[in-house]
């Protein structure tokens, strides 16, 4: 906190005698009064707050959850827009694919490269609204923090209107699991079986992949996830068939785990930006 200048008074000077003060000297009292207020032209200058710097500081580290129905052009549709910057990277989950690109801030003006995407395949509407998105986004070439408030614009017809998240608190709760990683592919879950990730405020986790309990501990700094060596049950489950190579997968991936992301679902990726799992939170009850 800044400190708050003191007052001050400024009391006659009494002498014995008025007597007449030689120009010399009052000149030199003058300068002496100049620098000690004002300083010479030599003295380094403190930076100012706003600079490139501090938007770093601000956006990393951070997942935006986009305020659709705040921003110019509106993002039609109800699904979760979410970005975040790391390392130099923009990325995040668009109305229905991720997409990254890199980010780069020279003062509040940002220049975004090529956005890439996967190639996932939605209803018309969310296509629509992804369309629109992405449309905006590449279009943007300034930015403002102020709070939790991010505005991403091109000072014309575009402004990108983004929350910041509370990620830790988003993460606590269960998460059905609906895309695994698996050594070629993302695979939905066994027919019948429902994998789980649960994270407890506590800081500890559990799994099931639908046999045996996985236990381990979380730990979350801004969007980066560390999860703890688990321990896991010895039971031997052949049913369904190919039950125990997705427990093994799920183990797999959550000793990869590097990133999270949470929108609508839960994305957790490597530290590579590979997708490892795709959650839905579970209904309460």
């Amino acid at each position: 906190m800044a400190s708050r200048p003191t007052s001050q008074r400024l009391l006659p000077i009494r002498t014995a005698a008025r007597r007449p003060l030689g120009l010399a000297l009052a000149l030199m009292l003058a300068a002496g009064a100049l620098a000690a207020c004002g300083g010479s032209d030599d003295d380094p200058t403190p930076d100012k707050a706003g600079g490139a710097g501090d938007l770093s500081e601000a956006l990393d580290e951070r997942t935006w959850v986009l305020d659709g129905a705040g921003s110019t052009p509106p993002i039609p549709g109800g699904s979760s827009v979410t970005l975040a910057v790391e390392s130099g990277r923009m990325s995040g989950r668009a109305p229905c694919n991720t997409y990254n690109a890199e980010f780069t801030i020279d003062g509040d003006r940002v220049a975004l490269g090529p956005i890439a995407t996967t190639r996932m395949a939605c209803d018309p509407a969310t296509n629509e609204a992804e369309t629109a998105f992405l449309t905006a986004l590449e279009q943007v070439d300034s930015v403002a923090v102020d709070g939790d408030r991010l505005t991403l614009t091109n000072g014309d017809d575009v402004d990108l209107v983004f929350d910041t998240q509370d990620l830790a608190t988003a993460l606590v709760g269960t998460w059905e699991i609906v895309n695994l990683a698996t050594d070629d592919a993302l695979a939905t879950p066994l027919e019948g079986t429902t994998p789980t990730i649960e994270f407890a405020d506590d800081g500890t986790l559990s799994a099931d992949a639908g046999c045996n309990k996985i236990g381990s501990t979380w730990e979350l700094d801004g969007s980066t996830l560390s999860i703890g060596d688990g321990q896991r049950t010895l039971m031997a489950c052949e049913d369904p068939e190919g039950l125990m190579e997705q427990e093994d997968a799920l183990g797999a991936a959550l000793n990869a785990a590097a990133r999270v992301e949470i929108s609508e679902q839960l994305t957790i990726f490597n530290d590579k930006g590979e997708i490892l799992i795709v959650a839905d939170r579970a209904a309460e009850g």
